[in-house]
């Protein structure tokens, strides 16, 4: 099979050994699709390998191997291989021993990373021996995955890493950790947050080991990097207000509130400049009791947890949430806001910060239980910015929940909207109480309509609209008023899909009314020629 292989165009080689079983998977730039071979004989693999080494042209993309066996014979097989050019190599084996028998075999020059899983050792090798193989090599990276990260494992790691250059930067997974030894190797650290800690030490005058441990992950990462100027001399540029209004100009809130934590100095004169962070998105969000999640523009989320200490979750969010929002001049394009789980911290919300500062939003987004919910926050939200407002139910199943809009309808905020969306409520306030006149667009679930409301709606609140786009309306259940005159809506049949149009004195506009008997209506505006020529126009 190999024979028919475009083997001059190799990109990837991979090599798994199963019991009495050798499987090579070859990648090619010239097929879409890899192609595979299994071998019984050893002697037939080694054969056709020797034979995509000769006929290659090209240094391969990568080179994996995969081996579960302490005794294998395909690692004694490659150990005899002459030197292998791969880009990358990824090593699953069984222990340190079948690595080391792989990497002489490599290519130094074009090597750039290498990844390895050790299945069933967590014992690594004599820095001296791996400085053996790769002498002359600058610049490598190297992932591990192993159970446990031992202090032989920490004294290899800092001595190749001090001693030498041949690796740029090593990261290493693991389930268990000595962190006794650890400290000791490598000290306490020198800046902790949430879910990491960063260690420094020192290798020479320009360059520094950096130790980046990832609380969540079960990852240390290791690598060589410049020493930092001194932060003396930084804070003395930045003590000017003009350099740092400058440099200022292009951060953002969550950068300057990192810069803000530096030192005193730089608080202060960030302080003093009252920069606005021109937020575009915000979001505060409780989906668990005792955390909240907070996000801005594009930025990584940021929680806060309950933790045993004297200061509560809710009180390090709001305290931050100020300081971010402290000189907030810009109109946020969007916010979403879900605190039914921690109504408690909805009260402390509204009270330390929205009292006092306001919101100015153009497109507010909640996820509410009730009406109470939205009346703590809507009343205190700017009435002329916010155009759009979106009211969702928290959580979904067989039964829909019900929701009154009748007190937050009265409001100044609602009048003002130009986009309204509540369709996974089911409104019981009357559609006549709701002030919709002014809105272009709309979404609306309704308990029940009549067809005296739909009157209603046409002339009195819609028809004479020049802000109406699309309202959509849908309902569970229809009322036909007995005393209702249908000629509003010749031929209408609740049960029946129907359409008409009607001309809007002064104007080439038409109001166009589409009923479905799926029990939904829509109402629109649209102009003369789009009415079909056989349609009749009231």
């Amino acid at each position: 099979m190999l024979g028919q292989a475009p083997l001059g165009h190799i990109k990837s080689v991979s090599i798994a050994e199963k019991v009495k079983r050798i499987l090579i998977c070859l990648g090619f730039y010239t097929l879409s699709d890899p192609l595979e071979q299994e071998y019984e004989s050893a002697t037939e693999f080694q054969e056709d390998f020797q034979k995509v080494l000769n006929q290659r042209d090209t240094v391969l993309q990568e080179f994996k191997v995969r081996c579960d066996q302490q005794d294998s014979n395909v690692i004694e097989l490659l150990s005899k291989q002459s030197k292998i050019p791969t880009g990358k190599v990824t090593l699953e084996v069984a222990n340190s021993r079948q690595a080391m028998q792989i990497f002489p075999i490599l290519d130094a020059g074009p090597l750039k990373s290498i990844d390895l899983k050790l299945k069933n050792d967590s014992q690594l090798w004599d820095d001296q021996r791996l400085i053996q193989v790769w002498r002359d090599k600058e610049g490598l990276e190297m992932e591990i995955i192993l159970e446990e990260l031992i202090k032989e494992n920490m004294d290899f790691l800092k001595k190749i890493l001090t001693n030498s250059r041949i690796f740029r930067k090593i990261s290493i997974y693991f389930e268990k950790i000595d962190l006794g030894q650890f400290n000791k190797l490598f000290g306490p650290p020198s800046g902790i947050q949430e879910n990491s800690e960063i260690r420094k030490n020192r290798i020479s005058r320009e360059e520094h080991l950096r130790i980046y441990r990832d609380l969540v992950r079960n990852r240390i990462q290791f690598s060589q990097e410049p020493m930092e100027q001194r932060i003396v001399s930084a804070l003395e540029v930045f003590s000017n207000s003009t350099i740092l209004g400058n440099v200022a100009k292009f951060l953002d809130g969550i950068d300057m509130q990192s810069l803000r934590k530096v030192c005193k100095d730089l608080r202060f004169g960030l302080d003093s400049l009252k920069l606005d962070p021109k937020f575009q998105q915000i979001s505060i969000d409780i989906r668990e009791p005792g955390q909240v999640t907070v996000s801005y523009n594009d930025q990584k989320p940021i929680t806060y947890r309950e933790f045993d200490s004297n200061e509560s979750y809710q009180s390090k969010f709001l305290e931050d949430f100020k300081i971010m929002m402290s000189n907030q001049e810009t109109v946020l394009k969007s916010v979403y806001l879900n605190f039914y789980k921690d109504p408690q911290l909805l009260d402390h919300f509204k009270m330390e910060f929205l009292e006092s500062k306001g919101l100015k939003v153009e497109n507010l987004e909640m996820e509410v239980f009730g009406q109470h919910e939205i009346l703590s926050i809507f009343p205190l939200i700017d009435s002329v910015s916010l155009k759009k407002l979106e009211i969702k139910c928290p959580v979904s199943g067989k039964f829909q929940r019900f929701l009154s809009v009748d007190e937050i309808s009265k409001l100044d905020q609602w009048r003002n909207l130009e986009e309204l969306v509540v369709n996974s409520f089911v409104v019981y306030t009357p559609i006549r109480e709701l002030s919709i006149e002014r809105l272009a667009i709309a979404d609306i679930l309704m308990d029940t309509v009549s067809m005296s409301d739909l009157i209603h709606l046409k002339d009195v609140k819609l028809q004479v609209s020049e802000n109406l786009i699309k309202i959509k309306i849908e309902f569970q259940n229809f009322f036909d008023d007995n005393d209702t005159n249908l000629d509003d809506f010749p031929g209408f049949d609740s049960n029946q899909t129907d359409v008409w149009y009607f001309r809007i004195p002064n104007t080439e506009k038409i109001f166009y009314v589409f009923y479905n008997a799926s029990k939904s209506i829509t109402f629109s505006r649209i102009e003369l020629y789009g009415v079909p020529g056989n349609a009749r126009v009231l």
